[in-house]
């Protein structure tokens, strides 16, 4: 049986890691000098992940302030944090040495950082938060795993000083007097310019909440004036341009946001006498497919791998992979190694795969690969 390492450089009682969705209007705003202002967001980590046992996509373990603060980074700052981050204490060590501003202003976006054993956070582990608002010399974070009489591994917020920390980690803050911002796009700019790939969207109108990218696919909810949505994708479908994102369910979500102008169709002598290409025969449920090609790995997590290029993008635990089928190899396919998974090594994927699912806004196609079905990105499938 092929074995995995599980590269997670994190402690088992942690004190500190194409979206996520904030029902609350998040408006950031600068009012009188040295006040921020912004909606705490409240417990919206992933419910998937407030139960069992594992990592998270940034190889964090679930429920631990570290995966929190993974997350609340990814969802309401469009930031995904690199790889190297382990325990909470070394979060401000890493991030001054990857070039990241680490000081003692708090902004909006930023991260709390306590190193270990300071101001009652953990004697070996320290601590991270996310802050939520900024009131002169006040902080308001959010937090995870911080005992506040409601027991370990759950949410929470609080109000501090300001100095009360180790120093704050400028990732990618929210606040605009910050040296880097979220993308934050309104709906009343949506004529002029297309949405950016990633980032925040403001709603000026009521938008509906679609499971599938076709106006025909039934209302699951709706977006109102002022609210706000994090979105990880983008997409053309049905003439209209949309967002995408995955909501606490874990199920994958998409918003009509412009719609396209037809474009008149240009016929000159050279393209009628260009011969038109031959189409490929689409993907479809009940069909076989094979993954040629050399893959990497990425992620490694709960015994399960994942590679970006399999996965389409950046992988989630939709895109875990069991590892039994796999084959490690060097960069251009020759069978090589221990065949023991670690992040880095290169595999091939052997055999052929029924397909069960198909998802054609997100081009993804679900297969069940060794012990565990998954999502994986068509364009590396071959039909066979």
């Amino acid at each position: 049986m092929k074995k995995v390492y599980q590269l997670l450089a994190s402690g088992a009682i942690l004190l500190g890691g194409n979206g996520a969705i904030s029902s609350a209007t998040t408006t950031i705003s600068q009012g009188q000098s040295g006040i921020v202002h912004a909606a705490v967001l409240g417990d919206n980590y992933p419910s998937k992940w407030k139960q069992g046992f594992g990592a998270d996509p940034w190889n964090m373990y679930l429920r631990q302030c570290t995966s929190f603060v993974a997350f609340r980074l990814h969802s309401s700052n469009g930031f995904s944090l690199p790889r190297g981050y382990g325990n909470a204490e070394s979060w401000g060590r890493i991030a001054k040495h990857q070039g990241y501003h680490v000081d003692h202003t708090p902004r909006v976006g930023a991260v709390a950082w306590w190193d270990k054993g300071f101001n009652q956070s953990h004697a070996l582990y320290g601590h991270v938060a996310w802050v939520a608002e900024v009131n002169g010399d006040t902080v308001i974070i959010e937090e995870y795993n911080y005992n506040a009489g409601q027991g370990p591994e759950k949410y929470h917020k609080r109000q501090i000083h300001k100095h009360q920390v180790s120093g704050y980690i400028h990732f990618k803050d929210l606040d605009h007097n910050s040296t880097s911002h979220t993308q934050m796009l309104h709906a009343s700019q949506a004529g002029s310019t297309r949405l950016a790939k990633s980032g925040t969207y403001y709603f000026s109108s009521q938008s509906p909440i679609k499971a599938e990218a076709t106006l025909a696919s039934p209302d699951l909810a709706y977006y109102h004036t002022g609210q706000l949505v994090h979105y990880d994708q983008t997409l053309v479908a049905d003439g209209y341009e949309w967002l995408s994102y995955i909501g606490h369910s874990g199920n994958r979500r998409y918003i009509p946001i412009h719609k396209l102008p037809v474009q008149p169709q240009q016929h000159s002598q050279a393209s009628i006498d260009k011969p038109k290409p031959v189409a490929t025969t689409p993907i479809k449920v009940g069909d076989t497919v094979a993954f040629p090609g050399v893959f990497r790995v990425d992620q490694v997590a709960q015994n399960m791998i994942a590679s970006s290029e399999l996965a389409g993008g950046e992988p989630t635990s939709l895109n875990w992979i069991d590892p039994a089928p796999l084959h490690e190899t060097d960069h251009k396919g020759r069978i090589a190694g221990n065949q023991i998974l670690q992040v880095g090594d290169y595999f091939v994927v052997s055999g052929t795969y029924k397909v069960l699912k198909v998802d054609q806004p997100s081009k993804g196609i679900y297969v069940q690969m060794g012990s565990r079905g998954t999502w994986l990105t068509i364009d590396k499938a071959k039909k066979v």
